[in-house]
């Protein structure tokens, strides 16, 4: 994972993740410090998230706390504990145009009052799809977006030790996403 070398300047905060699926990106901050939430749907949750990080904990130097968060039915009620984060990540969650927009509130509505950083991690599958979701996020969301630069990548990749060829990885994007110094209030989203 390039986390420690994508962050190796942040401050040890608190994180949280959507989309964990297994939890090995919450497992990897909490191994370098941070507090991570990690959150998915019930099923997810249930059928390996939990375990995985059950059977981790114990050698991570932070903490990760398990939630469910659906985007697309999630409770507002739910959302009270869910603020005060230093850094917001989700990876492989731009793929099927249902998500997109209750993907991009769900990430307004954690990032939009402390412009917290997010970080996407997606395999470009459908290009339309996530050029549109981009759009989206700027426009309607008020997000800046920015792409990490290929070459970046590449040396986080090289720097990592993973020993990936380039096929492995060639259609990988790192996108930062900060919340617009004049947010957009989600109610009015």
């Amino acid at each position: 994972m390039a986390l420690p070398v994508l962050l190796p300047k942040m401050t040890k905060g608190r994180a949280i993740e959507l989309g964990s699926g297994i939890g090995y990106t919450a497992l990897v901050l909490a191994s370098m410090g941070w507090d991570v939430v990690a959150t998915d749907t019930e099923s997810i949750i249930r059928s390996v998230l939990r375990k995985n990080i059950d059977n981790n904990k114990a050698s991570l130097s932070g903490t990760v706390q398990v939630r469910q968060l659906d985007w697309t039915t999630h409770e507002e009620s739910s959302w009270d504990d869910l603020v005060g984060f230093d850094l917001i990540l989700t990876a492989d969650t731009l793929y099927a145009p249902h998500l997109v927009e209750p993907l991009l509130r769900t990430l307004h509505k954690l990032s939009y009052k402390t412009s917290t950083p997010v970080i996407v991690a997606i395999e470009r599958r459908d290009g339309a799809l996530l050029d549109n979701a981009l759009e989206r996020a700027r426009t309607e969301f008020n997000f800046k977006v920015h792409r990490v630069p290929h070459k970046k990548l590449a040396k986080l990749v090289q720097k990592a030790s993973y020993g990936w060829s380039k096929e492995d990885w060639s259609d990988i994007e790192l996108w930062k996403l900060v919340g617009s110094s004049i947010p957009k209030d989600p109610d009015e989203i």
